[in-house]
């Protein structure tokens, strides 16, 4: 059996690896000393594909698998792991409706939050950004559940 990484899933750890490197690693001591919310850090790794990766594409996710999750969170963990938990926590909403949600609750219970969207996701260009919905912007853990 062969247990090397796909050249895609070597991407995604370059990626996050890079953006550990040069986003999380600089200024990781200083938000922790000041209890700073690390809202700049969350909105770029939203915007290049780091966030809520799991969620299945036809609801406007990525839809990469949990290997893919670990392999990026272990990058961001190295360079801080109250970063990556803030990252990677507002996946444990999402998870139990990936996973035991009914067919009627994957599809039409996802919204950008704080406010439900007013119109169906722009479905993300390739699989290395996010989906996003008209008018949301998209800081930290977006994705949440509104019914």
């Amino acid at each position: 059996m062969d247990f090397s990484l796909s050249d895609e899933q070597q991407r995604l750890v370059e990626t996050a690896r890079k953006f550990t490197r040069e986003q999380i690693i600089p200024v990781a001591q200083k938000l922790d000393e000041h209890g700073t919310f690390p809202k700049e850090i969350c909105e770029h790794a939203w915007e290049i594909g780091l966030m809520n990766v799991e969620v299945p594409q036809e609801v406007g996710g990525l839809g990469l698998s949990t290997l893919d999750h670990v392999l990026m969170a272990e990058e961001v963990n190295y360079g801080c792991a109250g970063i990556g938990t803030t990252m990677f926590g507002n996946n444990l909403a999402a998870m139990p409706i990936i996973l035991a949600g009914t067919r009627s609750s994957r599809r039409s219970g996802w919204a950008c939050s704080p406010m439900p969207p007013s119109s169906p996701p722009t479905p993300a260009p390739s699989r290395t950004r996010a989906a996003t919905w008209p008018g949301c912007a998209p800081p930290c853990a977006r994705w949440a559940m509104t019914t």
